[in-house]
């Protein structure tokens, strides 16, 4: 018995990004130095959804175990959502983690700016098998800033064009090492 496979046409769409609205958002600030004392320091940063689907904690284990190691390595966490106060109470005694409130899209830019390596996660889950396609990566990509990704699917942009780190997805340990070869 042999394989059949099967034809089907598809038409490949790739990620769009709205380059006039980055060249407003560049106008747009946010001091992330003076407002959180962050002065001689190297900041991680996030900018998006707090939930279950961006597995954060991995970020946040990451940052508790690190700090010993770096601890002119600060992270920040910017947006909101139902894995929030769990992330808080997670890091609550952490002098190197600090959450900010959901802001405009306008602001998101200038947030991403202001760090120094930025990061996204996502679930170690069959879905990402294929590929990940996340409208931050556009964002990220445009602020010309290193990235690491938590990540156990398919090449993504982060690989492909050598923007960036890959940790296995949920995984603390590959994560550190990550941090410390970025710093």
């Amino acid at each position: 018995m042999g394989s059949s496979r099967r034809a089907f046409n598809y038409k490949y769409i790739p990620q769009g990004i709205d380059l006039n609205f980055l060249k407003y958002s560049e106008k747009r600030s946010i001091d992330l130095v003076s407002k959180y004392n962050l002065k001689n320091k190297s900041i991680v940063g996030y900018a998006g959804s707090v939930a279950k689907s961006n597995p954060l904690d991995t970020l946040i284990l990451a940052a508790l175990k690190i700090v010993k190691k770096q601890p002119s390595i600060h992270f920040c966490i910017l947006g909101d959502g139902h894995t929030k106060d769990d992330l808080v109470k997670l890091s609550k005694d952490s002098p190197n983690i600090s959450f900010i409130d959901r802001v405009t899209k306008e602001h998101v830019l200038s947030f991403l700016n202001a760090c120094d390596v930025l990061y996204d996660s996502v679930q170690k889950k069959e879905l990402y098998n294929f590929g990940l396609s996340r409208n931050k990566s556009m964002d990220y990509m445009y602020s010309k800033k290193p990235m690491i990704i938590s990540y156990s699917g398919y090449e993504n942009i982060t690989s492909k064009i050598h923007s960036g780190y890959i940790s296995e997805a949920e995984d603390i340990d590959g994560l550190c090492n990550n941090l410390i070869k970025i710093y």
